[in-house]
């Protein structure tokens, strides 16, 4: 990953859950400018807020996309990951 996130635009969702401290740490590290925030990410206007606030955006990660209990994939229902795509899509599309 060198270099590459450089002066990117960075977003990142739900900055204080799962795994948010490394990705926004590692692309700090590796140049990206980060906006990391605590955003109300029910909110379905909210992904207009953000993007206006950061300006351009190069790289979106939507780090915990919808509330959910770990377990790993192959541990999941099909509902549960369906459930998952449909919260992460929607999100993405509109």
């Amino acid at each position: 990953m060198a270099g590459r996130p450089l002066g990117k635009g960075t977003i990142v969702t739900d900055p204080r859950e799962y795994n948010a401290a490394d990705i926004v740490a590692l692309f700090r590290e590796k140049g990206a400018e980060v906006f990391a925030e605590p955003w109300d990410m029910t909110k379905p206007e909210m992904a207009d807020e953000i993007v206006r606030e950061a300006g351009h955006v190069d790289i979106p990660i939507a780090n915990l996309a919808y509330p959910h209990t770990y377990a790993p994939a192959h541990e999941k229902t099909d509902a549960d990951l369906e459930y998952a795509m449909q919260r992460t899509c929607n999100r993405c599309i509109g």
